[in-house]
């Protein structure tokens, strides 16, 4: 009972990722652009954009919904305090009723990961 409970909850997680382009290419329909920051939301590129924070806020508008309570922010390495609390400013003044945990994750690469439950 415990494992299918859990299973369900899993099931309800949406993840994201802020990271930068390598490249210009174009990945279905998205224009990525080299040294610019690319928001993914599962497995689809939502928008590329030349701020992380401005991605970041584009893909967790996208992410969550009215059936949202707590997100994630797990914080890379290379992202600042200024960054995330303009992050989390924005979540608490658009999505009132949800809860924000911030995480310093240190990842390389990925400046944020998002989990939205």
């Amino acid at each position: 009972e415990n494992e299918e409970e859990m299973k369900e909850a899993i099931s309800n997680v949406k993840t994201g990722q802020v990271t930068f382009a390598i490249k210009d290419t174009n990945i279905d329909g998205v224009e990525v652009r080299k040294d610019e920051y690319i928001a993914l939301h599962g497995k689809s590129i939502v928008c590329c954009n030349p701020s992380k924070v401005e991605a970041t806020k584009i893909m967790l508008d996208g992410m969550i919904d009215e059936m949202s309570s707590i997100v994630t922010l797990l914080v890379g390495e290379g992202a600042s305090e200024d960054e995330v609390e303009e992050i989390t400013s924005h979540i608490n003044s658009k999505f009132e009723d949800v809860e924000v945990e911030v995480v310093q994750g240190n990842q390389p690469v990925y400046s944020f990961i998002i989990g939205v439950e």
